[in-house]
């Protein structure tokens, strides 16, 4: 695993009320292997850092040559076209699209070169800096004006109808622990079930997860433990001050010590 960004809180502001690892499981659940898009986010009490998970040599975009910016961007466009036009349609994170692809600036997006492949990774999704706060981003809409064809068109009238749904108030958020976790509407999307260490989401009916088998929960019945000593914890805690164990998700009355 590689740290791409690490910023102090004061930094950045999170966009959306919501556990962000939840946020990006669920990216990882719709979009499959389409979500290396966006990098993983680990918040800790005083930092951000979003991680990837190989060790390759990633360059900002800022940081690019000026022959190749124009080209990455292009790329980065098309992309957050068709992941925008998926995210649309999940029951879950299809209203706070808009928020999910905003970045703070182009020193948050990273690029890595792969048998003569360029591979674009966003870093600060879902976040904008505090200078922003008083004007709009909105990275999709700058992309459907730099790239021609109708899907970017289509894709940016579906991202601004999303945007309207959410002033309405389709979700609520309900808080467990000083947690936030999504509350769907009708009774299928409230049996929706997690698991407790990969965040991924299944639907209603699923037992065990196929990728680390491990039992399946809803999520406002995980908790957060010191693997060593049993410490709850929040979710933006990484590791025990106690006795520096890794602090891990849990089903809540079932974390063990070693």
């Amino acid at each position: 695993m590689k740290i791409l960004k690490t910023v102090t809180k004061d930094q950045v502001h999170l966009l959306m009320d919501f556990n962000y690892n939840n946020v990006y499981g669920r990216i990882r659940y719709v979009l499959g292997k389409d979500a290396v898009l966006f990098s993983d986010i680990h918040i800790k009490n005083l930092e951000v850092l979003w991680i990837v998970r190989d060790d390759a040599e990633y360059v900002a975009l800022s940081e690019l040559p000026p022959e190749k910016v124009s080209m990455v961007k292009n790329l980065l466009c098309e992309k957050l076209s068709y992941v925008t036009s998926v995210l649309s349609g999940d029951s879950l994170i299809g209203e706070h699209v808009a928020n999910i692809t905003t970045y703070p600036s182009d020193e948050y997006v990273f690029v890595k070169e792969s048998n003569s492949e360029l591979n674009v990774v966003i870093a600060g999704w879902g976040c904008k800096s505090y200078a922003q706060d008083n004007k709009e981003v909105s990275h999709v809409e700058d992309c459907a004006e730099e790239l021609s064809g109708e899907h970017i068109s289509d894709n940016a009238n579906m991202k601004s109808s999303n945007t309207s749904t959410v002033e309405q108030g389709a979700y609520n958020s309900s808080h467990v622990d000083n947690e936030t976790s999504f509350s769907a509407k009708t009774n299928k999307e409230q049996q929706e079930l997690v698991c407790p260490k990969c965040m991924t989401t299944y639907p209603a009916g699923s037992t065990f997860c196929p990728r680390d088998g491990e039992r399946l929960t809803t999520s406002n019945n995980l908790a957060y433990y010191c693997e060593k000593c049993g410490t709850k914890y929040n979710s933006d805690t990484k590791f025990c001050p106690k006795d520096g164990g890794t602090v891990v998700c849990r089903i809540a009355g079932q974390h063990y010590s070693q």
